[in-house]
């Protein structure tokens, strides 16, 4: 088509659609902006239902509380043995330590993210409040306690609200790398009077490795991580803020990994036809409760692997997966109710099957007859929320490996049948914990990208 027609096309058709549609877009946004009012922020009641920062137009950043100055939450691999002691793999158990003194400069440090981040926030500015007069926010039994002058605080600064941020937990973990991890909780005071907003909880975190992979010195000191740390904290703390939506176990929780429902054997299938036999592999059930070991956040408390056994037996979740699938709802309720558990996760093995089959090996005398093992599972897990009772994530894989007849130094070498069933679960579990540390990574996502009015 000639530029002149394609012009005449567009001024005579397109334009007034476009027009019509940024009329629309400019009505839309006078609407909102007069129902929102020129200055008055709607009532507490709104405020509390929404985000704790919903119709904040302008919010002071208290100076931020230490509450507990090195406070580590434990949390191991293995929580049931002690710290630094060698599992039934024979690895180490990490070790969180709480952190020996505190630099002068993190509460500014915090403070000054803090002000950065919620000043980012579409529609919002936030400024630094001073210490004189600040309310303190402290930790009782059924939540933060924050002073009565709180919102005579937000109104002396001119502001809508009052944010009152802590910092309640600072730990370590060191094994072949150093982490350090902080977190902070805030509460929203409104100038207008009122309860305060329910607390939200963040946490961030920095590691860094060793200059000479298992000795030496790290390569980053405790001083750096621990701002990236803090930065990180504020970062997600002023997320949850505006959105109200707070990252997987930020609060004090309680997680049951039940110890997964393996078969007491593998189907095989020989070289020959309709050669189908059953191999009994009692290292399943040995290694059942170290199979699936998702990555949990540093906040989160792991029940030991004893009680949690103990539990699941009294609730009648079986350790044989030759019954059926996974626990029902009401069990793993059960389970939850008996060991004051806030999540519980529970896995099976489905299936499990090894196979043969001849093949050709090239050697040095030329070819040989050999055999190709394979072994593959089919394994389902599921994370069970206790509050609303409800599965949150639930996701079935498989795992195989292939084993080949080998010749080393004249002799024919083949995987035992019992290892390559063992290696093809833990292949699948270690597919089942990446996609768990994937659907943690959308969930962060979806909420970053949410944005409350």
């Amino acid at each position: 088509m000639p530029p002149c027609c394609a012009r005449r096309v567009y001024s005579r058709l397109l334009w007034p659609v476009n027009d019509a549609c940024r009329r629309l877009c400019a009505l839309i946004a006078l609407t909102t902006s007069s129902a929102a009012g020129a200055g008055e922020a709607p009532p507490t009641a709104s405020m509390a239902v929404t985000a704790p920062l919903a119709y904040v137009r302008r919010a002071v950043v208290a100076p931020v509380t230490l509450l507990h100055e090195a406070a580590p939450l434990p949390r191991q691999d293995r929580p049931d043995r002690a710290p630094g002691a060698a599992n039934a793999s024979g690895r180490r158990a990490p070790i969180d330590e709480p952190m020996a003194a505190l630099p002068a400069n993190m509460p500014a440090l915090f403070d000054d993210a803090m002000v950065g981040e919620l000043g980012r926030i579409p529609g919002l500015s936030a400024l630094r409040g001073v210490t004189d007069g600040a309310p303190v926010l402290a930790l009782g039994k059924d939540g933060p306690i924050l002073g009565t002058n709180a919102a005579e605080y937000a109104r002396k600064a001119d502001a809508d609200a009052a944010v009152f941020a802590a910092i309640d937990r600072v730990g370590s973990r060191t094994v072949l790398d150093r982490t350090l991890w902080v977190r902070a909780l805030a509460v929203v005071a409104p100038a207008g009077g009122g309860p305060a907003t329910r607390a939200v909880y963040a946490y961030g975190s920095a590691s860094s490795r060793r200059r000479w992979f298992v000795a030496g010195d790290f390569v980053r000191d405790d001083a750096a991580l621990l701002s990236d740390a803090v930065q990180q904290a504020a970062r997600e703390l002023a997320r949850a803020l505006e959105t109200g939506r707070e990252r997987f176990a930020s609060r004090d929780t309680r997680i049951a990994i039940l110890p997964a429902a393996v078969p007491a054997g593998a189907r095989r299938h020989g070289t020959q036809p309709d050669a189908a036999t059953h191999v009994v592999i009692p290292a399943l059930s040995r290694i059942a409760d170290t199979l699936f070991q998702p990555e949990l956040p540093f906040t989160a408390e792991v029940i030991s692997a004893e009680a949690a056994e103990v539990a699941s037996a009294g609730a009648g979740v079986h350790r044989s997966s030759g019954g059926g699938g996974l626990p029902e709802p009401e069990a793993l309720a059960r389970v939850a109710h008996e060991l004051g558990a806030d999540y519980v996760f529970a896995s099976h093995v489905d299936g499990l099957l090894l196979s043969d089959r001849p093949i050709q090996i090239a050697t040095a005398d030329g070819p040989r007859a050999g055999i190709e093992r394979t072994a593959s599972a089919t394994v389902e897990a599921l994370l069970y929320r206790a509050a609303d009772g409800a599965v949150i994530w639930r996701h079935t894989t498989e795992g195989s490996v292939t084993a080949r007849t080998e010749v080393v130094r004249g002799r024919e070498k083949l995987r035992a049948e019992d290892r390559c069933a063992i290696d093809a679960v833990r292949t699948a579990y270690a597919y089942l914990r990446f996609d768990f540390a994937e659907f943690l990574r959308r969930t962060e996502r979806s909420h970053r990208a949410t944005r409350l009015p």
